[in-house]
């Protein structure tokens, strides 16, 4: 028989009387905590909201819930904070900002990723999660020991769609009568695409906002070569590489020739060349999943925590302009075939400095790392310098 005996049901009520106050702070304090945490890696949501089941919907759900329960300990949902995004790949996002701030007991989006090719609509993301065991430490936290809380996280379509699911009060396909089941497929099948379409439409939108105009390249300091859209011709050249058995040359970063007085005069100075925003560099250092990984590995040897910080992010937009940086998809080539290299700076850095009292490093110092190596390279102490002051690190790398 569905349901509880009603002993167990007054049992449990009386608990909640009991700790519904707790569990109302302990919404509040994960409110607070995981707001800070989205701000912190400069993420924008919809909405954020948080929820604690009122004795009536308790009452409600015990007397038809199947599963069992002993105390309010059992119940997965009775603490609840939903996350809204515009688009459906900032679920993913959001989800590792979930992943690193708080202790995850059960991924039950990772139990059901693995999908059905019939399956009726398309899902959320379901983390049960608890306060990490340091944060449990601390004073004001210890009362929330065996307290735990259900993230929701889903894109505003998602959402849409389960509340119309919900409206029209059918769970799943086998709810419906068969004449119905196909053209509700057919509904399902368009948000779903439409939440592929605007990811698309943004990612489009936002490489248009960043593409540079075309300029004169010569002359420039530090070259880091680069080329948003490889175009057809290198392309060819590579092929033609490919069949005589010749390897296409890395790219290096390559010192100025000495030129004469009139070339001088006619090369545009570094200044004059087209530079990225701290807008797309911000865009870049918290969207990229490789420098979101490759900080995370910087940040993992000295086993402190990442922050998105916009006084460094305007750093690093003046220095690089120092580079000839063109475009993305070049840049990040050039962090893959550097990665060694800035890991093991970031080691030999930071080992002679004093990190016992710092909080966090920085969101983007992968990039600013593979700027250090480029300036090593070449020689270019100036450059070197001016990285080390922006690390706050006196002395010069001994690499």
């Amino acid at each position: 028989m569905a349901g509880m005996d009603n002993h167990s049901i007054q049992r449990i009520l009386l608990e909640y009387d009991r700790e519904k106050e707790l569990y109302a702070d302990f919404l509040t304090m994960n409110l607070r905590l995981f707001k800070e945490f989205i701000k912190e890696n400069a993420v924008v949501v919809y909405s954020i909201e948080g929820f604690l089941m009122d004795r009536e919907a308790l009452r409600n759900w015990l007397e038809t819930t199947t599963t069992p329960v002993q105390s309010l300990k059992d119940i997965e949902d009775l603490v609840t904070i939903r996350v809204l995004t515009h688009f459906e790949d900032e679920v993913v996002r959001v989800s590792d900002i979930l992943k690193s701030a708080f202790s995850v007991v059960r991924d039950v989006f990772g139990e059901g990723k693995i999908q059905e090719p019939k399956r009726f609509g398309y899902h959320s993301h379901y983390y049960l999660t608890r306060m990490m065991d340091a944060r449990l430490e601390l004073i004001e936290y210890r009362r929330f020991r065996a307290c735990q809380v259900m993230f929701q996280i889903r894109s505003l379509l998602q959402h849409t769609w389960l509340s119309i699911q919900k409206r029209l009060d059918f769970p799943n396909e086998t709810a419906l009568p068969q004449e119905l089941r196909r053209p509700a497929a057919r509904i399902v099948g368009l948000f779903e695409l439409a939440d592929r379409q605007l990811n698309t439409l943004k990612q489009e939108v936002t490489l248009a906002a960043a593409e540079p105009e075309p300029q004169p390249q010569e002359g420039v300091e530090l070259a880091v070569k680069l080329a948003k859209k490889p175009a057809k011709a290198s392309k060819k050249n590579a092929d033609k590489g490919k069949k005589s058995g010749k390897k296409t040359a890395p790219v290096k970063p390559v010192p100025p020739k000495p030129k004469s007085q009139k070339e001088a005069s006619a090369t545009p100075s570094p200044s004059e060349h087209p530079r990225w925003s701290g807008e797309e560099w911000s865009k870049l250092v918290l969207g990229d999943s490789l420098i979101r990984s490759l900080d995370r590995k910087i940040a993992d040897l000295f086993d402190l925590r990442l922050k998105f910080h916009e006084p460094f992010i305007q750093q690093l937009e003046a220095i690089a302009a120092k580079f000839d940086i063109h475009s993305q998809e070049s840049l990040l080539e050039s962090l893959v075939r550097n990665e060694a290299a800035i890991v093991s700076h970031s080691g030999k850095l930071f080992e002679g400095a004093d990190v016992a009292d710092v909080d966090f490093i920085v969101r983007g110092i992968s990039i600013l790392l593979l700027l250090l190596h480029i300036a090593i390279e070449v020689k270019d102490q100036e450059a070197m310098d001016e990285i080390l002051a922006i690390m706050q690190i006196p002395l010069e790398p001994s690499i």
